[in-house]
């Protein structure tokens, strides 16, 4: 049977109570919080190292977004593999995904030796960069 918006809206409201969502979230709150203070830490930990690696090889500022795109999936990979960076242990699933994205990213016209630099900053859960990258 096709229901109306009518009754959608109504099925919906009785489920949607207030007091509910807000003892979750105050129960979950502090453990949030500080898995967000710990991600922030490592993404602005990141973002400095990408930045020194770019300064060192002399890359103008406008490609910044290009390559700490790149840093940032890395992240996101050893983060869902590996639990990156709570837990630094090589996964061979994080390799293998991590070789796709540097080949997309250089596919895009990222330079071979900062894509292996910005990859050694994940060398814990990544192991070490291709060389040459494919």
């Amino acid at each position: 049977m096709v229901k109306s918006a009518e009754d959608r809206q109504k099925k919906y409201a009785a489920k949607f109570d207030a007091e509910v969502i807000r003892s979750r979230y105050s129960a979950t709150a502090d453990l949030a919080k500080a898995g967000q203070t710990a991600a922030s830490n490592a993404m602005a930990n990141i973002a400095s190292a990408v930045r020194a690696i770019l300064n060192d090889a002399g890359e103008y500022p406008i490609v910044t977004s290009l390559y700490m795109s790149f840093a940032n999936k890395l992240y996101g990979i050893c983060r869902k593999f590996a639990g990156y960076p709570d837990a630094k242990t090589l996964s061979v699933a994080a390799t293998n995904t991590a070789l796709l994205e540097i080949t997309k990213w250089k596919a895009m016209g990222a330079k071979d030796e900062i894509l292996q630099s910005i990859w050694n900053i994940f060398a814990e859960c990544l192991g070490s960069p291709p060389s040459p990258i494919p």
